[in-house]
């Protein structure tokens, strides 16, 4: 057998354990979803020759650090939860006010749905959850569009529904409003918008360097699980679509993490905060079913360690012509969806935890083609085939026709059949 020289050993170690320090640096950002910054304690060229002790003793602490935060990172932020079976619409929080409820409560019970996705605070950033009120940072929806609660709950728990808080998190006009210094920025130092314009002015997005951002958030998360609601849904959790454009993000000085290390950290923040026992799910990108995107810093595998949902916006009438083989998108729903979650499904596959995959699914008059009944049951069916019965509904208004959406029988050639509640599938 041939011998290792000792230096070459020395050399390796030497290599392994600054990159083990290195990684340790960079998973104590997850603490408190903060980053905390460790200095890198052995710069072994710089240490006299004859402190061979103190060398063995700054490799050991390295090693020990490394390990004890690798394991803190991965191991503490995701705790085993039940796993709930949901067919959700979504509803905007004028659909679940007081005068607006009892319609809409009407409009799922004939759906068969047996969850809903409600707005507690949007992009125009104004809150609708009136438990929120005594957040400092928080701006209120006038009275008329406050969820109500009490009877939104109540009911949707007495039938086994299933209610989930959606916040966007990065997308805020309210809160860029009251500090335009958290607001991201382009060439000119204008504020990076999605071109809407809201009671608090534009849409703005917001840096994810800034942790009052995430605890703002956080405190409405919190307040949300305290008044009933289920589970948490993050969305806008992601860095503006700017491809080519140089922009200026508050607070991130000289943070040189990659941009989905940055949102990671942010859900991870999210995830510790909450209670042990209450669910997370996070949206993302459609395109990000096929690997990493950096642009917006999502990238599935690194969310996967702190949620129990990934939810990714497949609708069809936002791919491009040609994507997945496919000429038209937007009248194939049954080919993309099948498509986009198999590459998805394969990118969960080994993972120490993968998370259930909940997509949003388009219906209504999206253009170029309107989805009525028999392009929403094709989505459907997709899913079906390849043993997934969770998803989301998206209509913008919340206006849904129950007859469009209610799910059918499908039977063992995959066929649709007629009208009635689906047969086997695991509703709760």
């Amino acid at each position: 057998m041939t011998q290792v020289p000792p230096c070459t050993i020395t050399m390796v170690v030497r290599r392994v354990v600054i990159i083990a320090e290195d990684a340790a640096c960079h998973l104590c950002h997850m603490r408190q979803g903060k980053m905390i910054k460790i200095e890198r304690v052995s710069h072994l060229k710089r240490l006299p020759p004859k402190t061979t002790i103190w060398r063995c003793c700054l490799h050991v602490f390295g090693i020990v650090t490394f390990l004890c935060l690798s394991s803190y990172a991965t191991a503490a932020p995701h705790q085993t939860r039940p796993y709930r079976s949901v067919q959700a619409v979504y509803l905007p929080s004028l659909s679940v006010s007081k005068s607006e409820l009892p319609k809409t409560l009407r409009m799922a019970a004939a759906a068969q749905v047996n969850a809903l996705v409600v707005d507690i605070k949007d992009g125009d950033g104004a809150v609708s959850l009136p438990d929120a009120v005594s957040i400092s940072l928080a701006t209120m929806q006038p009275s008329e569009r406050l969820i109500d609660v009490k009877h939104l709950i109540g009911f949707s728990h007495a039938r086994g529904w299933y209610v989930v808080a959606r916040i966007a998190i990065l997308l805020d006009a309210c809160l860029a409003q009251k500090h335009p210094e958290w607001v991201v920025r382009g060439p000119d130092s204008s504020a990076i918008t999605n071109g809407s314009k809201t009671a608090c002015g534009e849409v703005s997005f917001l840096s994810p360097y800034v942790d009052q951002v995430w605890e703002y958030n956080i405190a409405l998360a919190k307040a949300a699980m305290k008044a009933g609601f289920d589970e948490i849904q993050l969305d806008y959790v992601r860095f503006a679509d700017e491809p080519g454009v140089r922009l200026t993000f508050p607070h991130q000085k000289h943070d040189k993490r990659s941009r989905s290390a940055v949102i990671s950290a942010g859900v991870a923040m999210v995830r510790r905060a909450l209670p042990t026992l209450a669910p997370l799910s996070v949206d993302v990108f459609g395109r990000v079913v096929r690997g990493g995107d950096e642009e917006i810093g999502q990238d599935v595998r690194l969310l996967a360690p702190y949620v129990d949902y990934i939810c990714p916006m497949l609708y069809p009438s936002l791919w491009d012509k040609g994507e997945f083989g496919v000429a038209d998108p937007a009248r194939s729903p049954y080919e993309i969806i099948r498509h986009s979650m198999l590459e998805l499904q394969e990118q969960l596959q080994g993972l120490a935890h993968s998370p259930y995959i909940r997509p949003w699914l388009q219906h209504g008059n999206w253009p170029p083609v309107p989805y009525g009944r028999v392009e929403t049951q094709a989505q459907f069916k997709a899913l079906s085939e390849l043993g997934v019965y969770d998803w989301t509904l998206w209509q913008s208004d919340g206006d849904y026709q129950a007859e469009e959406i209610r799910l059918f029988p499908i039977d063992a050639e995959g066929g649709i059949q007629g009208e009635g509640g689906i047969q086997g599938h695991p509703l709760n």
